[in-house]
């Protein structure tokens, strides 16, 4: 059978939105999103020396690049400011998805992870891989074993979960906090503590699995594969259904 020229075009297409492996930038989108990195890491650091990360505005970060970089062409110019300000928003959302979901409060304000922390990792499309950054993050020597636990748990990165355990567990506990407040964290100190049980399941819940897939399916990184990975092939098939046609009132959305 032969395939039209639109057919071959909506294949094509097809292949396109669901390849995997989306295709790696070339050099010069490479250099360009280095530079914008550097300007993030120059900026942070200039708000860290002043101590007023407080004041430091992610969605403003291409405000301060012509100063930075003055003599350059417009045509390269506007191509790295449209890094840089893809960059600051991808950094607005990190800070908010962390503060919320990683739980740091201690830190008083959202920007204050920042005086730790900087080492981000890009993705192919200039913005932060969550993942990647995260394991950095769970390697960081500024950050004490309870933040890095937190992390660790959110993204279900098992055996890092696992090894930072016995230096925690008497200092994170099922007491401080809800299981809406971050269920990856809830789930792995009731797993680790053997206290399964704690979790609260509703009558419409197939299974604890389940419920962590439901649960995570709107987070950032990769806990909710985890959780897939444990589901049966009937419940897999039956996710992938509630997805498709809409799931739990239409909540369910896959995010990167």
């Amino acid at each position: 059978m032969e395939i039209d020229q639109n057919q071959e075009q909506e294949m094509a297409e097809i292949s396109n939105v669901y390849d995997p492996e989306p295709a790696v930038p070339a050099l010069k989108e490479n250099s360009t999103i280095a530079i914008a990195f550097q300007v993030l890491r120059s900026e942070v650091h200039k708000y860290r020396t002043k101590n007023e990360l407080e004041n430091f505005n992610p969605e403003e970060l291409h405000t301060s690049l012509r100063e930075k970089l003055p003599d350059l062409p417009t045509s390269i110019y506007d191509t790295i400011e449209e890094y840089v300000k893809k960059l600051g928003l991808s950094v607005e959302n990190w800070l908010k998805e962390h503060y919320k979901r990683v739980l740091f409060f201690h830190y008083g304000r959202r920007n204050y992870v920042l005086y730790d922390f900087d080492d981000f990792v890009s993705d192919s499309a200039g913005g932060i891989d969550y993942v990647k950054t995260a394991e950095r993050m769970v390697r960081c020597d500024r950050f004490n074993n309870a933040v890095k636990f937190k992390v660790a748990c959110m993204y279900c990165f098992e055996d890092d979960v696992r090894r930072i355990w016995p230096s925690v567990w008497k200092e994170v506990g099922l007491d401080q906090i809800q299981f809406d407040d971050c269920p990856q964290l809830y789930y792995w100190i009731c797993r680790l503590s053997k206290q399964l049980d704690k979790i609260p399941l509703r009558q419409e819940d197939d299974s604890i699995d389940g419920k962590m897939f439901n649960a995570c399916i709107r987070s950032s990184g990769t806990s909710w594969e985890y959780f897939w990975n444990r589901l049966s092939p009937d419940i897999q098939l039956q996710k992938a259904l509630d997805m498709v046609y809409g799931g739990e009132k239409g909540e369910l959305i896959l995010r990167k």
